[in-house]
């Protein structure tokens, strides 16, 4: 609502002070005489989002880059450590994002690690990307390793 007054009584803005994005209509008008206004039709364009959020896919739980968690977590889909975490993961897919940190043990189908693990891990497939650090054993179905990637500890293959 927009007053059109020299009286201002509910702190309405004046005509003069409309956004940008308002339109009135040529039937607009105030009569300063008379103190009165006609407004025929005030309209607004619909408001965009402000933020825009990206939904979680089902089945996945995400560490953000700013939180720290300390805990157990067991997923029946994939997890995705992008901060710190202190505790051990079990999930169908676990990944251990570029400059995530972890203290505890990952037990998964699939472990794709890029950050700094401290713990084991026991996958069917493991990945170690360039920037992984992994302090701990890694007993894996199969293994993949770029070079850059540090670990410190043992590979043993599963069922051998």
């Amino acid at each position: 609502m927009v007053w059109f007054g020299k009286k201002n009584p509910k702190g309405l803005p004046a005509v003069g002070g409309l956004e940008t994005s308002a339109s009135v209509n040529n039937e607009a008008r105030y009569d300063e005489a008379k103190d009165d206004a006609v407004v025929a039709e005030l309209s607004f364009p619909p408001r965009t989002p402000i933020l825009h959020v990206e939904p979680v896919p089902v089945g996945q739980t995400i560490i953000g880059p700013d939180a720290e968690f300390k805990g157990s977590i067991t997923s029946k889909g994939v997890c995705r450590i992008i901060g710190r975490m202190d505790g051990d993961v079990t999930a169908i897919e676990v990944i251990l994002d570029l400059g995530s940190s972890m203290g505890g043990n990952i037990q998964a189908s699939t472990a794709q690690v890029q950050g700094n693990l401290t713990g084991n891990i026991s996958a069917d497939s493991v990945s170690l990307l360039a920037d992984a650090h992994v302090t701990g054993d890694i007993l894996y179905g199969s293994i993949s390793m770029e070079r850059g990637a540090h670990v410190v500890g043992n590979l043993k293959p599963q069922n051998r």
